[in-house]
């Protein structure tokens, strides 16, 4: 995709998002910064319960495609209860509930994905890495293994925020976004 527009893009990549971002710089070298929220790399630190898939898949399976990606943020991202009420409020829910069919697919991905941190030792692309201060250890723990590997990188933590600041904490999402992309 990014190989169709005409002049270097910046890319930013939320979650598994962020991972086929990362991923996406080794393809090209139309990239003009890189913005990660969170990739879930696979580090070794402990996830989330195998059985946790099956659970989600049973859901969707049912039809409880709202069940999905009420239980993912839930159990696996660990999204706090009143944080969880106002994700479900707000417009962009409804796209989450829509798309409820692709996160058993990544989380069985992700297991698989292997990290092989020499592949990106020589990326150029200056990169933010995005945590949220409050989020599982695990979904911290791929940027925090980038972070030395990366040669022109930065990490941002977000306080108070989890693995949805961009709703939940969107005063502060905004501000390092831009700020990183107005760096020279």
């Amino acid at each position: 995709m990014v190989e169709s527009i005409h002049e270097p893009v910046n890319l930013l990549g939320h979650s598994y998002g962020g991972l086929c971002s990362l991923e996406a710089t080794l393809l090209t070298s139309n990239i003009r910064k890189l913005i990660l929220y969170e990739p879930p790399i696979p580090v070794g630190v402990e996830t989330y319960p195998p059985e946790i898939i099956n659970k989600l898949q049973a859901l969707l399976d049912a039809g409880d495609q709202d069940g999905v990606v009420t239980t993912f943020m839930s159990d696996i991202a660990k999204v706090r209860p009143n944080d969880l009420k106002l994700l479900q409020s707000l417009p962009a829910w409804k796209a989450r509930v829509a798309a409820a069919h692709t996160i058993p697919r990544e989380l069985r991905a992700v297991p698989g994905y292997s990290f092989d941190a020499q592949r990106f030792s020589k990326l150029k692309t200056p990169t933010l890495l995005l945590l949220g201060a409050d989020s599982p250890q695990f979904l911290k723990a791929g940027s925090l293994a980038l972070e030395p590997v990366l040669p022109n990188c930065r990490t941002a933590v977000m306080p108070g925020q989890q693995h949805a600041a961009m709703d939940t904490g969107p005063e502060l999402f905004v501000t390092e976004v831009p700020r990183f992309l107005e760096e020279r």
